[in-house]
Order: structure tokens, then sequence, then C-alpha cells
């Protein structure tokens, strides 16, 4: 038996070139369960703050600053 997946992810830049994963999400569509990681992008210069809109992330949580971001 196959297993159906969605993934999702979330980006620090609206650009494809410029813009960095910093959440991917995998979703199993038989079990209606998901599952969330956060990934520290490796170029923080590109983050954008509009990026940050969309996606809901705190700048400072990306960067690894606060104790949700760690």
């Amino acid at each position: 038996m196959f297993e159906l997946y969605a993934c999702d992810t979330e980006t620090t830049n609206i650009s494809p070139i410029d813009g960095e994963p910093c959440e991917i999400c995998l979703y199993r569509v038989s079990t209606d369960e998901y599952k969330t990681w956060c990934v520290k992008p490796i170029n923080t210069a590109n983050i954008q703050a509009g990026a940050l809109r969309v996606n809901g992330h705190n700048l400072q949580d990306l960067l690894h600053k606060t104790p949700e971001g760690r």
C-alpha cells in the first residue's frame, strides 16, 4: 500500500532564487497527521519582511536569538 503525503514549505524570500526554506511540513493524507520542522536559514541577509508577514515567522526566531527559535 502506498501513502500519500503533501509537502508545504515556508521561505525567507518571495524570490525563488534568493529564498531559503525556514519551515517544512509533511502532511499524511490517510491519517490526517502532519509534522513540521523549522529550519535555520543559511543566508540570513536575504530575509524579507514581506515573506515573514506571509509565513508568520519572527525574524529573531529565525536567527535563533530567542528561546523559541533555538
